[in-house]
């Protein structure tokens, strides 16, 4: 489902009317409503100062809930909201210039190991400094820390945000996400499947979760002339067909199998190019697969870019192969 730039930006502030409605609501003023109830200085912890909402996320790399966040922080300073952003990496940073960008203050906070306290007392100094209105997280690692360093420091509103329905998540990983839910004042789900999961395995009460899908800029991903100087870096001549597929290279998205089908494909279609775009941990091993099967003439890596539409229309067919998918 695509939604327009102006539909995306109604759909993601409703979980901020949908809080102001409810039990929590005397705990969210607007900006506008705040200035007339409470003195500038804000003398008492978490008083209703201007809504100020932190986002925090695993990191900056290109990938979906990345771009979702992006659009999400275009649409909510649209309405007026005071941002801040929180990534819990220093090296994968590609969407942190167009943040900046926005005028949008972003603090890096890199995070290593399985559990590290040093992430947990920075999250909560921040918040305890930032005194923000409306803690929001993003992917897990975001989602453990987060919540608890919100929850410890007496956030009035932390909400989850859940972009996949994860049929291999670690035991641990769900156990943290049940004990959490009671800290969570809601979720917000990318698609019904995935709000599911969250009643059934987590055991979220359905009040509780909201689903706004991905919005999609169609004023950016609108049809355009195929770019012949970017099909030949792509590894394709004006005449022959090109075939891609887009994502992180990691077992999930599965680009086994659409290599296995680049095979099978060339042998009736010889003249069909196939370019793999994107970054990840299996892509000297699906290059030398190639090298191996000698298709290094048809298929073509490619570095993942952020800016995506100039790719989509030079590419005949789009292919996703994913076992399966979020964000």
């Amino acid at each position: 489902m695509v939604h327009s730039p102006r539909s995306t930006v109604r759909r993601d502030d409703a979980w901020v009317l949908n809080l102001r409605n409810s039990r929590y609501g005397n705990r969210l003023d607007s900006k506008h409503e705040t200035k007339e109830k409470m003195t500038p200085a804000c003398p008492t912890p978490h008083a209703p100062c201007p809504t100020t909402v932190v986002h925090v996320i695993d990191d900056l790399g290109l990938g979906g809930a990345q771009r979702q966040l992006v659009e999400l922080l275009r649409g909510l300073a649209s309405l007026g909201y005071e941002q801040q952003v929180v990534s819990l990496s220093r090296t994968k940073d590609d969407y942190a210039q167009t943040i900046r960008q926005m005028n949008i203050p972003l603090t890096l906070i890199p995070h290593v190991g399985m559990w590290s306290w040093e992430t947990l007392g920075r999250l909560s100094e921040l918040f305890h400094q930032m005194r923000p209105t409306v803690v929001h997280t993003w992917l897990f690692t975001a989602d453990l820390y987060g919540r608890l360093a919100a929850h410890f420091s007496n956030v009035p509103i932390i909400i989850s945000t859940v972009r996949s329905v994860e049929p291999d998540k670690p035991r641990h990983y769900v156990w943290a996400d049940r004990v959490l839910k009671r800290w969570t004042h809601h979720f917000i789900a990318n698609a019904e499947a995935v709000g599911e999961v969250l009643f059934q395995r987590e055991g979220v009460a359905r009040e509780k979760i909201s689903v706004i899908r991905n919005g999609v800029d169609t004023q950016h991903f609108s049809p355009q002339p195929s770019d012949d100087i970017l099909r030949t870096h792509l590894g394709a001549l004006p005449e022959q067909p090109l075939i891609a597929i887009v994502g992180r290279l990691a077992p999930v998205k599965d680009h086994a199998t659409f290599l296995h089908t680049a095979a099978l494909v060339l042998r009736q279609l010889p003249n069909c190019r196939f370019t793999v775009i994107g970054n990840g941990p299996l892509k000297a091993s699906l290059q030398q697969w190639v090298q191996r099967k000698d298709m290094e003439h048809a298929v073509k890596f490619a570095e993942g870019r952020s800016d995506m539409s100039p790719i989509y229309a030079a590419c005949d067919v789009i292919v996703v192969s994913s076992r399966y998918e979020g964000c």
